[in-house]
């Protein structure tokens, strides 16, 4: 789930952060699992990457919103441990989904939750934002070719905590180009006039829904016609 909580207040003034997520829990019910990016960082991964020195799963807050921030401070969740791209769920399948994401690339087969998501009929949402969903990333880390453009070509040893205690080393290769946003739109409207990416109005409050599978699909399909959602390397 990708939101703003700002958007969300101007169509709900009374709704608070903990009431739209226990909304959210009792809708999905006990065999259920609701995910939350709680990425620490703004900006390009690579600039963030080269100041960090080590990431705490439980200290290191959240950058990229107000609910996923009170999210991953509820009892109950977890959060994944990764050093730049961390997510934070509750629910039957969370541990399931986010245990071994230290264990192989950001957004990579196998490990990953972004990946696994497609794996188990997940579906991914976003309340009060229009831009693209982070699965974009997704194919370029399976497509050898591609992820040899976009990634470091070494890793950087980054330092994981827990409560302040070394628990082990993230070997983070990060993404050294710049995301082409034009394109990143242009792409999100092929998906929607294709049926993929699916918008919603209710009053002033915009929403976007995606099938996990066949969004990350599309952007591969977009991928190999040449509609890139990156720049040139630099």
């Amino acid at each position: 789930m990708h939101s703003a909580m700002d958007r969300i207040q101007e169509a709900v003034p009374q709704i608070t952060p903990t009431a739209l997520i226990s909304m959210m829990q009792e809708l999905l019910g006990p065999d259920g699992t609701l995910l939350m990016p709680t990425f620490p960082f703004r900006g390009l991964q690579r600039d963030y990457a080269a100041t960090l020195e080590a990431f705490d799963r439980r200290r290191t807050p959240c950058r990229v919103g107000l609910l996923p921030e009170v999210f991953r401070r509820l009892p109950g969740v977890m959060r994944s441990l990764h050093p730049t791209h961390p997510v934070a769920g509750w629910g039957a399948r969370a541990s399931a989904l986010l245990e071994d994401h230290h264990k192989g690339l950001t957004f990579g087969a196998e490990t990953s939750p972004f990946y696994r998501l497609t794996q188990c009929d997940g579906v991914t949402v976003g309340l009060g934002v229009r831009e693209p969903f982070t699965l974009y990333y997704v194919p370029e880390e399976l497509d050898p070719d591609v992820r040899a453009q976009v990634l470091e070509p070494e890793p950087r040893l980054i330092t994981l905590k827990e409560k302040g205690a070394v628990i082990g080393e993230y070997p983070l290769r990060a993404f050294r180009v710049a995301r082409d946003w034009p394109n990143l739109m242009r792409m999100q409207q092929m998906l929607h006039q294709r049926g993929v990416a699916r918008y919603s109005q209710c009053g002033p409050l915009l929403a976007v829904r995606a099938d996990a599978r066949a969004y990350v699909a599309g952007c591969a399909t977009l991928l190999r016609h040449g509609l890139k959602s990156f720049q040139a390397p630099t």
